[in-house]
This record gives C-alpha cells, sequence and structure tokens, in this order.
C-alpha cells in the first residue's frame, strides 16, 4: 500500500484481502471477537518495519474484526520511539520494532484518522461518530459526539475543530474541553 520513512525505521503498511492470504508470518496481532459468527475480520494489515542502520526487519500481521475502515496517509501518527495507527474500530500503538504492544482501544465505528497536536502531547481520532481527544499513553480526555456521522475531512486549527455531519449540521469542538463552540 505505502511505506513512510521515520527517524531510522522504514514502515510498510500492506493491505491483505484475507486470511488465506496470509502463508506465513513470524506474529499475527488480533483484535475484536474472532470467535463471534457475526464478526468476520474487518481489516487485515501487514506492517513492516526496517531498521535503515542495521537492516534488521521485523514483521507484524494486525487482525481487526468488525467494521472495516480504508488505511490511508492519516491512518497513522509516527512518535520518537513508536507509532499510533487505525485499524477499522481500533487504535493501537506500537514499537518500531513491533515487539512491543503499548495500548490498544475499541470504538463503536470506523476510526478514520488521527491527527497530532499540540507538540504530539496529544492527538484527535476522527472516528466514525465521535471526535475523540486522547493523550499519547491512551488515555480518552474527551469525546464529542454528534447528530449524525462525522464526515471528511475535519479541519484542525490551533483551539479548535471544525467538522461537519452526514445532516451538514456544522460543529466547532474546542480543543481543550471538547466542547461545541457553535452550541
Amino acid at each position: 500500500m505505502f511505506d513512510v520513512t521515520y527517524n531510522k525505521y522504514v514502515i510498510s503498511f500492506n493491505d491483505i484481502k484475507s486470511l488465506n492470504d496470509i502463508s506465513s508470518a513470524p506474529q499475527i496481532l488480533s483484535f475484536g471477537f474472532p470467535g463471534s459468527p457475526h464478526f468476520k475480520p474487518g481489516q487485515i494489515i501487514k506492517i513492516e518495519t526496517q531498521n535503515v542502520e542495521n537492516q534488521i526487519t521485523k514483521e507484524l500481521i494486525v487482525v481487526a474484526y468488525g467494521m472495516p475502515s480504508s488505511f490511508n496517509e492519516r491512518s497513522f501518527l509516527c512518535l520518537q520511539d513508536s507509532f499510533i495507527c487505525t485499524l477499522g474500530e481500533f487504535v493501537i500503538k506500537l514499537s518500531y520494532t513491533l515487539d512491543t504492544l503499548y495500548w490498544w482501544k475499541g470504538f463503536i465505528g470506523a476510526c478514520f484518522a488521527l491527527y497530532g497536536i499540540q507538540n504530539l502531547q496529544f492527538f484527535i481520532l476522527h472516528n466514525e461518530l465521535s471526535i475523540i481527544k486522547m493523550d499519547m499513553n491512551g488515555k480518552i480526555l474527551w469525546e464529542f459526539a454528534g447528530r449524525d456521522i462525522f464526515l471528511l475531512p475535519i479541519n484542525i486549527e490551533e483551539d479548535a475543530i471544525f467538522v461537519i455531519d452526514d445532516l451538514n449540521n456544522k460543529y466547532k469542538i474546542d480543543v481543550i474541553n471538547g466542547k461545541n463552540i457553535l452550541d
């Protein structure tokens, strides 16, 4: 799908269409309810990281059961020693060496995009049903739900987030407290 270079790492994200397309993988990480007959893999991503200094490559298959979402350049956020990414209804934080899962969170609705704010102290998660401010440790600081599904794109300024829902309702959300300034 695409590659990202950050510090000494090249990170590759590749879509996998089916669990049958996985021939071998040293590690598979699954989120959701794989035993439920109502859930099937919504999204499968192969993540590879290569340390360009020592040429060590690591590989991880991540399977997110439930609702799918598209994986694109807004689906991940690079930090100093780790990265955060969205997969279907989940947000996860992994080390670049892919050997540490720092945290994961599940949400109702697809997770569309991540936006780093305030010098990467926090990030905004654009979820299908809500806009969420989180810290880098996975703590939810506030969550704002509108009247319907939030559309892409959203516009983030220093003190406010501008977003429109599917019913054409407009919101201006305060970055600090998560309240709609337009109310």
